[in-house]
């Protein structure tokens, strides 16, 4: 990764607890039958996974943080990346505050890092992405799916093997798709509400033997 201005900033994260996960074994239950809950693939433990390789957050910083890490417990610093430096304000109450800041810019669907040497991606809410107004609901749909596949497979150029991806708040076919590149599924959370789902998954890419 090449070194960058965006680089120098600090970084402030809120520190979050993993969820409570249920061990399921390799078979696991059918994921179109899961219950509301987290699950973890039985003999895996994410910190072991992350210990190697640049961090990478695509389209951060994400403010409420992740549900399968804590990030205080990582052994390295999570490098962001996004369109622009710096986060856009948000305000609560008479408070205005700042997400967190933006240490590269970058397109998760080119990122500039080299095939085969990242440890890990953080991926969230991209499947809450919006369209342009004016567009139909079918083709906002159609850009937004079409836009997680291409980072999914941007990463697992970038990643290298046994590489992490942890794809948080997006759709369960996003399972399938991840699947087909070669990735292996080993943690997932899923919410389930009135009319829909909230699918959040960690893939490993396929280690070299």
């Amino acid at each position: 990764m090449k070194t960058s201005e965006y680089f120098n900033f600090e970084r402030k994260r809120p520190r979050i607890e993993p969820a409570p996960e249920e061990i399921i074994g390799v078979k696991g239950p059918i994921m179109e039958l899961a219950p509301s809950g987290s699950y973890r693939i039985e003999d895996f433990d994410i910190y072991d996974e992350l210990k190697s390789g640049p961090l990478i957050e695509v389209a951060g910083p994400t403010e409420d943080g992740f549900d399968f890490v804590d990030i205080e417990k990582l052994p390295g610093k999570i490098f962001v990346s996004n369109l622009y430096p710096g986060t856009p304000r948000f305000k609560t109450g008479n408070m205005i505050g700042y997400y967190g800041l933006v240490d590269f810019r970058g397109d998760g669907r080119s990122l500039p890092v080299k095939e085969g040497s990242v440890g890990a991606i953080f991926l969230s809410c991209l499947g809450r992405t919006r369209g342009k107004d004016g567009e139909s609901e079918t083709e906002k749909y159609r850009l937004n799916k079409e836009l997680r596949e291409n980072v999914m497979e941007e990463a697992y150029k970038v990643l290298k093997p046994g590489g992490i991806l942890v794809f948080e708040k997006t759709k369960r076919e996003d399972f399938e798709f991840a699947t087909r590149l070669g990735f292996e599924l080993k943690q997932y959370k899923v919410k389930k509400f009135f009319n829909t789902d909230s699918w959040s998954f960690v893939f490993q890419k396929q280690k070299k033997h």
